[in-house]
């Protein structure tokens, strides 16, 4: 159950699945190199549906769950193909009834059909849940994980390596696929935010309670979820923010990432801290969550002590993440204005 085809080939050799190019075709001299650049498209574009379509929920660590696996990163693979890939040819900024902006998943100038078809075929929700139990069964459950690992071990005739790498690609896969798609408001908007903050809270619940023991892999859900709290912040107005926002402030979501930057910050990617500064950012802009910030330091959830945390977090996160970040990029300035001048509110007590 672990053979794995290489996507490579398939997508750099498309003529493959059609059974080559008709000898009509040569005798015109043969494709051009848009043509090919067209015939690359259309083969992973099918080829993303069939892995799309066969998205479904199956029991962890079962024949089923394997082939899910094998799926899951073949679909990875193309939407990190399709980043690479040509813009889309003409100007999609004449197109009628484009919104302005970098358009949607229809119409922006770099088409990501992966991502799209995996909005238009209703599957985003289901890859969150299915992301949430596997964390939930197999991460956070480290006692579990090492029961379910053995069995499995055991009935595919294989090593337990064999099969944590398995663990490991579907988490993969799916966190890298989540975070390509959900940057999207349009696949947002068709998503169960609700389930994606709880997700994005159990993740960082379990990074300020577990020792890295070295560097956090940039495909790790450890630096995803700095990624999906971003885009979850970044379209507040757009979806039900209220309901997020609650979900963030009852799950303690903001003082864990806080803390989870800064005890992390130096194992983890750079791009990463970026992330999580713009999305705080995007966050301090949001006005529900300025009329509800108060909140978010004196939350019934909250101790005494863990209050007196989030203040010194926060003045720690201007001092040692964001001033630093500023003065590397003043370029970028602006955008992490919204959080300068919250972080300001904060000291000053109001």
């Amino acid at each position: 159950p672990f053979s794995v085809a290489i996507l490579a080939q398939v997508v750099q050799n498309p003529q493959e699945l059609r059974g080559g190019m008709s000898g009509g075709t040569a005798y015109l001299g043969g494709p051009t190199a848009e043509d090919e650049q067209m015939d690359a498209k259309q083969v992973r574009g099918q080829k993303a549906r069939q892995y799309v379509r066969a998205i479904r929920s199956e029991a962890l660590l079962t024949p089923e769950w394997f082939a899910l696996c094998e799926d899951l990163e073949q679909l990875s693979r193309i939407a990190n193909l399709e980043l690479a890939a040509p813009s889309v040819s003409g100007n999609v900024a004449d197109m009628k009834g484009r919104v302005a902006g970098e358009g949607t998943l229809w119409d922006q100038a770099h088409a990501e059909d992966a991502i799209r078809i995996l909005v238009e075929e209703a599957k985003v929700s289901l890859c969150v849940r299915l992301l949430a139990e596997l964390r939930r069964e197999a991460v956070h459950n480290v006692g579990g994980r090492l029961a379910l690992v053995k069995k499995a071990a055991q009935e595919n005739g294989v090593s337990d390596v064999a099969v944590e790498n398995r663990l490991a690609v579907f988490e993969e896969a799916l966190g890298f696929i989540l975070c390509r798609t959900l940057r999207h408001v349009e696949a947002l908007q068709l998503t169960d935010c609700g389930e994606l903050a709880d997700h994005c809270t159990a993740v960082l619940h379990h990074a300020t309670q577990t020792q890295t023991g070295g560097r956090i892999s940039r495909k790790s859900q450890e630096v995803f979820v700095l990624y999906y709290v971003h885009c979850l912040s970044a379209f507040l107005d757009k979806l039900n923010g209220q309901q997020i926002l609650s979900k963030m402030c009852d799950g303690k979501t903001i003082p864990m990432l806080l803390q989870h930057v800064l005890d992390n910050r130096a194992v983890m990617p750079a791009e990463a801290v970026r992330e999580a500064i713009f999305g705080l950012s995007a966050l301090a802009e949001n006005e529900d969550f300025q009329t509800r910030s108060q909140e978010f330091f004196n939350a019934p959830v909250l101790s005494a002590e863990e209050r007196q945390l989030v203040l010194a977090n926060f003045a720690r996160l201007e001092t040692e993440v964001v001033k630093p970040f500023v003065e590397e990029t003043p370029d970028l300035r602006p955008a992490v204005r919204p959080l300068l001048d919250f972080l300001n509110r904060v000291k000053r007590g109001k």
